[in-house]
Order: structure tokens, then sequence, then C-alpha cells
């Protein structure tokens, strides 16, 4: 009877023993870094060389938007600057022609021939025509910034991937008319994904920045090794009433796992999985 107890004894504190190396598992979907292109104007879509689930180039063209009103609003812009640009001549060639006078009154009123008056109106002469050039080079600054925007609203009338991806949707047709701020274009990061994954409070302080972990992934075989990249600082849900030591027992944190190598890059999103830390490695014990 004795050693029956001794050996329930050794198998219950064994269990204990693997229960407390039992890393922590948390389950979530496997995700990409979602990319959402605008609409710079409200103009209508006049083009949309590609289609949803396609894989794009950074810099290819997604969406197309109408640019005859801002192509009048360049024009108009540069015959602003083209006018501005033509007064600084003049303005500086009459500087140039009061410094002149001025300084000729100074020599005059210094042998006594030019009056103190002849003077003080050589001077405010000077003074204006100065101020002429500063107000003309003032107005060329302004065309020019003013162009430079309307260029450049041009320009994002043309709606290109900022990276390599994959299109995910485009919510509207040739010849839609999206408002100003509307998404055009969704992209996902053409890049491996990560692990959308929800902590329990009972374990958020064993996942940090850096930390390793298992990911095992609904019908896929085998295990993809990942790195947490962030844990959020706060709760994903917070009930209403006061956080005891039971209430916080619900709390759960966000947290995103990178997955490392090729493999992970054919992986489609939404996939349901399940990451288990393998070791706790913080960012500042990192090569």
């Amino acid at each position: 009877m004795k050693r029956i107890l001794t050996c329930i004894a050794a198998a219950a504190l064994a269990a204990l023993a693997c229960s407390k190396a039992e890393s922590p598992r948390f389950v979530g979907t496997l995700e990409r870094d979602r990319i959402e292109l605008i609409a710079e104007a409200p103009e209508p879509i006049v083009e949309r060389p590609v289609a949803e689930g396609q894989d794009v180039k950074a810099g290819d063209l997604l969406v197309r938007l109408d640019d005859t009103r801002l192509r009048t609003l360049v024009a108009q812009a540069e015959h602003r600057r083209a006018a501005a640009a033509a007064r600084i001549p003049g303005v500086e060639s009459s500087l140039a022609n009061a410094e002149r006078e001025l300084a000729r009154a100074k020599n005059l009123h210094a042998g006594g021939v030019a009056s103190p008056e002849t003077l003080d109106r050589g001077r405010t002469t000077r003074d204006a025509a100065r101020a002429s050039r500063d107000a003309a080079r003032a107005e060329l600054a302004e065309a020019e910034a003013a162009l430079a925007e309307s260029r450049v609203h041009l320009e994002r009338l043309a709606v290109r991937a900022p990276r390599d991806a994959h299109v995910d949707a485009l919510p509207f047709e040739v010849g839609e008319r999206p408002a100003a701020g509307a998404v055009v274009a969704v992209l996902l990061a053409d890049a491996a994904p990560y692990a959308r994954v929800y902590v329990p409070e009972a374990v958020r302080a064993q996942v940090v920045p850096g930390a390793r972990a298992a990911v095992h992934i609904d019908g896929v075989a085998g295990e993809f090794t990942g790195r947490v990249r962030t844990v959020s600082q706060e709760a994903a849900f917070t009930p209403y009433y006061a956080l005891t030591e039971r209430d916080r027992g619900r709390l759960s944190f966000l947290a995103k796992i990178d997955l490392e190598g090729d493999a992970a890059r054919a992986l489609p999103t939404g996939l349901p999985l399940e990451a288990e830390l393998a070791q706790i490695e913080t960012a500042s014990s990192q090569p």
C-alpha cells in the first residue's frame, strides 16, 4: 500500500512538473499587413488596369482618376508662375537704378552740391524699389509652391502600389466617382504573414517583443517558427464592471507574431492557427 501511494505521489509530481513546463498557447488567425489607398480628389475612375487577386509590383498603376480638371489647374498655376517670373528682371533693374541714383546723391551731398532732401528722396526711392523686388520674389516663390502642389495633386490621381503586394479589393468600377478620401484599393503586403493572436491576461507578462514562438496552422502540415513583433498595451476587451481578480482573467491582449522562413510567404491569410511560446527572449538579448 505504501509503495502504491509513493508511486501515485511521484506521478502527481511528474504531472505537476509537466504542467509547469508547458508553454502558453494562443489562438488566432493568419494575417498580412493591410494597405489602404485613397482617392485624392472626387473624380471619376477612368482606368483600372489590375484585377482583384492579382500580384503587383511597387509603382504599378492600380487606379487612375480623371485628371481633366486638375490639368487645367496646373496650367493656371504655370501661367501665374510665368507672370511672376517675368516681373523679376524689371524690379531688379529698378532697384539697381535706384541704388546708383542714391550713390550719386550721396557723392553730390558730400560735395555740398545736393541738398539733404535730395539724399532723402534717393533713399526713399531705393527702399521702395527694394520692397518691390522683395514682393516680386515672394510672389514668385508662392506661385512656384502652388504649382508644385497642383502637380503633386495631379500625379496622385494615378494611384500606384507603394510596394510589392497582392490586390485584395478594388471597391470602385471604371466610371464611378469615389469621394475624396474614399478607399479605392486595398493591398496585402507581399511578405510572410504574421500570426494575429490573443494573449490571456494571466500570461501577458511572459509575452514580450522578441519572444520566440512556434505556430501551428490549421490544414498546413508542420510547424512554423516566429518572433513576437508587438503586444497591445490595452486589452482587446475591457468589462464594464470593476476588474476584480476573477474579472481580470477575462481580459486578452492582441499580439502579432512574424513568421520566419520562405515557406511562410506562400500561406494564405485568414487561416486559424495556434501559437506556443518556445522561449522567452527579450529584444535586448537579441544579437
